[in-house]
């Protein structure tokens, strides 16, 4: 299977955070990987969100991006990270709630033909 890779720039996500992290994970793929990309705009405890996950799971990888200039340096820094750890294909996702990792995910896995419908 393609490994796969989600970048998906954070900032302020707290109260959605967990919740997406927990979707993402429980997709039937097993090379889905998350790479949420964090920056100093980010004042809550979003990055200590995605650090706990870290912990427990390989799948995320935490990305502080100190360099950053907004949203679309975000992207720029988790597609080059994605692409120098091996990533075959990688989706963009927004983190605070305006994609449904459940439907929209498994609708773009599906399409790439990465997993069949359940």
């Amino acid at each position: 299977m393609k490994k796969t890779i989600i970048v998906m720039p954070v900032a302020n996500e707290e109260a959605t955070m967990e919740k997406v992290l927990q979707q993402i994970l429980a997709l039937p793929y097993d090379n889905l990987y998350i790479y949420p990309v964090v920056d100093n705009y980010s004042k809550d405890n979003t990055e200590k969100i995605i650090r706990d996950f870290e912990m427990k799971t390989d799948k995320v990888k935490c990305i502080f991006y100190k360099e950053s200039y907004g949203v679309i340096s975000c992207y720029l820094e988790g597609f080059r990270r994605a692409l120098a750890d091996g990533a075959e294909c990688i989706l963009e996702m927004d983190g605070g709630g305006s994609h449904s990792p459940s439907k929209s995910m498994t609708r773009w896995l599906w399409w790439m033909n990465l997993i069949r419908p359940v």
